[in-house]
């Protein structure tokens, strides 16, 4: 990879998979029959980058997939061409043509998506494969648990060239430890289900089970789980049973020292010179910051880095595009030494979730917290196969483009 950059993330795409099949054997473990898994690879795979995980889940035999675009859709479906991909959010009617083309389920919750979707699903001569999505109290898309939405659904099933697929709802309080409202929710879930077969209708695929879900209250699995920050290594929460599957983290973050400084006590470094010297300090910066990770914006002081295989503290505040270390404790730290802020350097280890807790937030929001600024390397085995640099491949495409 020709690089643009002093800083990147590694991804170590055979600890996606551990977890999807880690996650799905304890699922179906629970169940005591066959469980389908879906891995939710929405938010550009978790910052994962979505292209490289769908390909490696769908040569793994992962067969169904979720994202929250038409985009990532299209991309997972290029990686992936056998898989099902599932959009979790709202497309709009005008694009419902290029779902059908694509052959990718959207969610639908009004019978206009559904009508319109038959409409270009007849036009092309294809079939439309949908999910129904039930609103049973999170209030965000999905018909209403009620005799009218089982009606529509029922409607639905009869519209030519439409299979409906799958029928879902999501949770809202299932990552963390009292689980009342989810009882609530599931209820509502089982009476739609009645609504419907009172009506003849019997949707084949049903899932509600998410992360939470699958690690607290197994006795919700349906025919297929729905996952997303389990399949990165992180879990919901906290307050979830986390001791139930082990995960590895797939993601890495480095960055080559770019400068040492000496400070003499008294001498303050960075903005505000929110760190101050109480002793000679050795300085070495680092080429990265909040621009590439919002989330870094607040180890002010408190972050860590692993460099020569020790820890190194974070001083003073974080940058937009450069964060400082103390390496006085560290000999011999020179102009492009690895280090490392997420991930493994020698018998030192920082992992996601110790990163998240000194951030004050879960690890799944330090991975989105990724602007796409950094290259990507991804790895198999321990062997380096592909790259990914948005500005390398922004260079190439003005240069074509404009013939510079």
């Amino acid at each position: 990879m020709n690089r643009t950059r002093a800083a990147w993330i590694d991804v170590e795409l055979e600890n996606i998979v551990h977890n999807v099949k880690a996650v799905q054997a304890l699922a179906q473990k629970d169940a005591g029959r066959p469980v389908m898994a879906m891995p939710v690879i929405k938010g550009n795979a978790y910052g994962h980058g979505i292209f490289e995980v769908a390909r490696i889940l769908g040569e793994s035999g992962v067969e169904w997939m979720a994202v929250a675009t038409y985009s990532e859709a299209r991309l997972a479906r290029l990686a992936a061409p056998q898989a099902k991909v599932l959009i979790l959010g709202y497309t709009p009617l005008d694009m419902m043509g290029e779902i059908v083309r694509y052959g990718i389920r959207p969610c639908v919750y009004t019978y206009e998506q559904a009508l319109t979707l038959s409409q270009q699903a007849q036009a092309q001569g294809k079939t439309a494969y949908i999910h129904i999505k039930v609103d049973t109290g999170m209030h965000r898309l999905g018909f209403n648990v009620s005799a009218q939405s089982a009606d529509t659904v029922a409607a639905i099933c009869d519209l030519p060239n439409v299979c409906v697929e799958g029928l879902f709802t999501h949770f809202a309080t299932s990552a963390m430890r009292e689980k009342e409202y989810v009882h609530y929710q599931y209820r509502g879930f089982a009476a739609f289900k009645e609504m419907l077969a009172a009506r003849g209708v019997d949707i084949p695929v049903k899932h509600l089970s998410n992360c939470g879900i699958i690690l607290d209250s197994p006795e919700y699995h349906q025919d297929m789980i729905r996952f997303g920050s389990m399949v990165f290594g992180s879990y919901s929460s906290n307050e979830v049973c986390k001791a139930r599957v082990q995960l590895k983290d797939a993601f890495a973050l480095r960055a080559e020292v770019a400068c040492v400084k000496e400070l003499a006590p008294g001498e303050g470094v960075g903005y505000d010179l929110a760190f101050i010297a109480q002793r000679p300090t050795r300085i070495a910066v680092l080429p990265l910051g909040y621009a590439d990770m919002i989330c870094l914006r607040r180890l002010k002081n408190k972050g860590c880095v692993l460099l020569h295989g020790k820890r190194a503290p974070m001083v003073g505040c974080v940058c937009m595009d450069q964060l400082m270390i103390d390496v006085t404790e560290i000999e011999n730290v020179a102009m492009g030494d690895v280090a490392t802020l997420i991930g493994r350097d020698g018998d030192e280890v920082l992992t996601l979730q110790e990163v998240a807790d000194r951030v004050g937030t879960d690890g799944y929001e330090v991975l989105l917290s990724n602007t796409q600024r950094l290259p990507i390397r991804y790895w198999k085995g321990g062997e380096m196969i592909g790259a990914l640099d948005i500005h390398q491949t922004l260079l190439s495409y003005y240069e074509r483009i404009y013939n510079l």
